[in-house]
Order: structure tokens, then sequence, then C-alpha cells
């Protein structure tokens, strides 16, 4: 009976000392963007050429389905940075964040990295390209397990692709943390002196500067709590999370976005600037004039555009 009691006991402190689900899960998210991590995957995203598929880190992909069936499936992949490489299902698909379009021509971003006393060091940026096609001719290359295709889940219904393939890749310049340093508030970084530093910078920016490119100049700071499921930014001058938050227009030309600049007054934000994206690069910075429709001003700036004469690009 003795020795019975024993191996209860035994079993017993085993099962207590079991992980759950979710500490073995944050064990493998913390893992996978680790600093030792992102040095034994650097030397693969670095040696990325356009035309590559992305199917070696595509086999090191984890998917866990657990929880309740209303939740999206978590994806872990090596020193990939979920929340800003569109969440589970730019893992899933491998096409990463929908970011430009063109026609039929689909653009992703993937963003690698590590994560370090829960802030996120974004280290690269990948693009993916794809082409768009109907959901009968993907369910019909889907039957034959046809590679590189999937689905974008968009608000308007879902987009399919085939054809997916490494459009570029290169190093992004976010600044190293530094320990002991803390990380300003929200109410520092959206006072009229924080947009007032950031104007310069935000003006000296040539058309076609990529977002991550606006936000490392910005000493963006991206905060988690979870090894980048989610995340929350600090930057200065940036209305992105109240009232006053980017707008977007998605077309068959292009993907829009709409991104504030200002300060904080209270309970009221004030919109000073109007930062225009076209397929994740920038159009231009504009005075906001307090218009509602903030579209105004990508019609006029892409109605400049198309004004421009063409470059004198010599004989």
């Amino acid at each position: 009976m003795r020795a019975r009691s024993l191996g209860w006991l035994v079993l017993l402190a085993l099962a207590c000392a079991a992980p759950t689900p979710e500490e073995q899960l944050a064990d493998w998210r913390g893992s996978a963007v680790s600093p030792e991590r992102w040095e034994r995957v650097r030397p693969y995203l670095e040696g990325l050429t356009p035309g590559d598929d992305l199917a070696l880190l595509a086999g090191a992909r984890q998917v866990h389905l657990w929880g309740r069936r209303d939740q999206a499936p978590v994806v872990v992949m090596p020193s990939w940075i979920t929340s800003l490489s569109g969440g589970a299902s730019g893992g899933l698909s491998m096409f990463g964040q929908l970011v430009g379009r063109q026609g039929d021509r689909v653009l992703g971003s993937h963003v690698f990295g590590t994560v370090e006393a829960e802030r996120i060091v974004p280290r690269h940026q990948v693009y993916c390209a794809a082409t768009l096609v109907d959901r009968q001719v993907y369910e019909h290359l889907a039957a034959l397990g046809t590679r590189g295709i999937g689905v974008i889940p968009r608000p308007s219904g879902p987009l399919f692709f085939r054809d997916l393939y490494v459009a570029g890749g290169r190093p992004l310049s976010f600044a190293e943390p530094v320990a002991g340093r803390a990380v300003p508030g929200p109410e520092a970084l959206l006072s009229r002196e924080a947009f007032e530093s950031a104007l310069p910078v935000l003006e000296r920016l040539p058309e076609g500067t990529d977002l991550m490119s606006l936000l490392a100049a910005l000493d963006a700071v991206f905060l988690t709590a979870d090894f980048g499921e989610s995340h929350s930014l600090r930057v200065r001058g940036f209305l992105h999370a109240g009232e006053a938050h980017t707008r977007s227009l998605e077309t068959s030309d292009g993907i829009y976005k709409l991104r504030p600049f200002g300060w904080r007054d209270g309970e009221r934000e004030v919109i000073e600037r109007i930062a225009l994206f076209e397929n994740d690069r920038l159009l231009g910075v504009v005075v906001h004039r307090g218009l509602e429709d903030w579209n105004v001003y990508l019609e006029e700036r892409l109605a400049a555009r198309s004004a421009a004469p063409p470059p004198d690009v010599g004989r």
C-alpha cells in the first residue's frame, strides 16, 4: 500500500510540474523571437533574392489550434513578428500583411526581428508578391496541391492568390533597446513639443519612403506583452490610437493610408499634418485644412502627380 501511495504522489507531482498549454505556447513564442534565434535566421533572410520562395520558413512554421473554436490559430515562425506581418492569416498563407495592390498584383510584407524586455525590435522586412485569381481557380489549384496559393481575408470579402514569390527584402534600422532607459509614455509623445520635434523629420522624408522607414526615423517603439502577437506603438506626434486614427482606402489601383500627425490638448486632438501613403510608400505630407473628407487631400496629390511633366532622363 505504501508503495502504491508513493506512486500516486510521484504522478501527482509530475502533473503539477507539467506546463500548461498557455505556458508551453509562451515558451515557443519567446524562443522564436529571441536574439539567439535571430542570429540563426538572419543569414537566410539576407540571402533571399527576388523570385525565391519562403519554403524553408513555411517548413519551420508551427500552427496551434487550441482554445475556443472562434479564436484565430496561433502561428509561430523563427523571428517572425506576428502583429507586423498580417497576424495569423498572414502566417497561414505566407503572404504576410497586405500593403499594396495594382490590378491583379498584390504585395505582402513580413517583418522579422526580436522581442527583448517586452519590446519588439524589427530587424528585417521581406516583401512578397502574388497574382489574384477568382475562387474557382483557387479551389481548382488547391485540389491539385499547387504551391504558392492562399487566401487574404478582407472586410469586403476574401482575396485569393496564386504564384506567391519573394519580391525583395532589406534590413531595418530601428534603434536597439538601451538597458535602464524608459520608453516615453503617450502623454509625452503626443505633446505639442513632441509633434514639433517630429515635423522636420516628416518634412525631410522623400516621396517613396516606406512606412517602416518613416517609423524608424521617428524613433518608434513597439511594446508587446505576448512576444509580438500584438503590440502598442509609441511614436512622436502620430495620432493613431484615438478618434483621429489612420483612414484607409482600398481600390484595384492601390491601397491608400492617410495617417494623422499632431498633438493632444487635454481630450482634444489637434491634427496638423496628414501623411499620405500609396502601396506602403509615402506620397507626401500635407497640411490638414480641417476637412472632414481626408480623401480630398489624396485626390489632390494624385492629380498633381498625374499633371507633373515626366522626368528628363536625357538622351
